[in-house]
């Protein structure tokens, strides 16, 4: 079925009129055009205790036979080959050896944006540079993350402590410290508490039922309004969706955003402080439609797909 409304184009299966958004919190885009699966991990099993939510300490049982994502979304093969699920709960494991390969990978000069998203983690970089938060002493959190290398950045960046909020939350490991793990629905019950949230490539997918979410056209902007409430007045939002010229919602995989849907999305919750792609940045709406453009034809693009095209925005609550 396809709609049009507002100059947007939607694509979508019936909705459900179950509101929810938070499945899709998990997911970053894996195109089958463009993604191949690796080879299985020939790691040795790593050793993982963590603290469930009962209390009780675990000892995590990680998926060998198959890994935990598609290579094009984590930093390397060799960070892929530590990155495993778990057996019983299908959560990542984040193990200190995962986070010592992005600390490798950094030390040698590479990066640890992965392929699917180039110079991702140096925009997420300069835009908190931008802001100019010292954020030794401030509540920090990722939306959405299979992979830890957005907190990887924000611990680089100063962040002594990072929240990871996912609905498949990731399994901490004891040795890592200084990441904790939340559920969505702990999540929802907080109001004021981070003074930044991080979130790259998640809430387009929100209630499209890609991973077997109830539809729901709105779940993006529900996702935008709980994560306005959970962040502090004055707080800050480094946002990074999709955006092309045209609203386009391509089936069940993602959205992309034109200009009438980004403006939904802000209302009147978010300023637009400013944009970073490339290692440039650019101002807010003043300077939409400077080269790269914020909402670009598909000509512009060089030869990126429109998912790919992911500007992190800078936003600050009102």
């Amino acid at each position: 079925m396809t709609v049009v409304l507002l100059n947007t184009v939607v694509m979508f299966r019936p909705f459900s009129g179950i509101m929810q958004f938070s499945l899709l919190w998990s997911k970053q885009e894996l195109d089958p055009t463009t993604s191949t699966p690796t080879e299985s991990p020939t790691t040795s099993n790593p050793s993982c205790v963590y603290i469930d939510s009962d209390g009780v300490e675990v000892i995590a049982q990680p998926n060998m036979e198959e890994p935990a994502t598609y290579v094009e979304q984590v930093a390397s093969q060799a960070l892929l080959n530590q990155l495993h699920l778990d057996v019983a709960t299908k959560r990542p494991i984040w193990t200190s050896t995962v986070v010592g390969e992005l600390d490798n990978i950094v030390a040698t000069g590479g990066t640890i944006s992965c392929p699917h998203y180039p110079h991702s983690a140096e925009d997420v970089a300069l835009a908190l540079n931008t802001i100019k938060l010292d954020l030794s002493n401030l509540n920090v959190g990722v939306v959405s993350s299979i992979s830890p290398w957005v907190e990887h950045v924000l611990r680089t960046a100063g962040a002594s402590h990072v929240v990871t909020i996912d609905y498949n939350e990731p399994i901490v490991c004891s040795g890592v410290s200084w990441i904790e793990s939340k559920s969505v629905s702990t999540f929802a019950t907080e109001v004021g508490v981070y003074n930044l949230l991080v979130s790259f490539s998640g809430i387009e997918h929100s209630g499209l039922g890609r991973y077997g979410d109830p539809i729901n056209p709105n779940g993006d902007i529900e996702a935008m309004d709980q994560m306005h409430a959970a962040i502090a007045p004055g707080g800050h939002l480094l946002l990074a969706i999709p955006t092309t010229e045209q609203t386009i919602v391509a089936g069940n995989w993602h959205r992309v955003y034109g200009p009438d849907r980004l403006t939904q999305m802000f209302g009147t919750k978010f300023s637009f402080v400013g944009r970073v792609w490339d290692g440039k940045v650019f101002g807010g709406w003043s300077e939409v439609e400077s080269i790269p453009r914020l909402f670009p034809n598909h000509s512009e693009l060089n030869g990126i797909l429109d998912w790919q095209f992911e500007n992190v925005l800078i936003l600050q609550k009102i």
